[in-house]
């Protein structure tokens, strides 16, 4: 629920994402490039984050 209603609107207000609501397709935003490396990041050390990150 929460996805939906405040953190993919607010991902595609800021460019990161673009979200079609109708659809549920979301694809990289013309800023993703921006959050890419902090992503990689995350992704390369997910053992290392609390638990309730992921």
């Amino acid at each position: 629920m929460e996805l939906f209603h405040t953190h993919l609107p607010k991902l595609d207000d800021a460019g990161f994402v673009d979200w079609d609501p109708r659809t549920g397709a979301v694809v990289r935003g013309p800023r993703f490039d921006a959050v890419e490396p902090v992503l990689r990041l995350f992704a390369d050390h997910t053992d290392e984050l609390p638990s309730e990150w992921v």
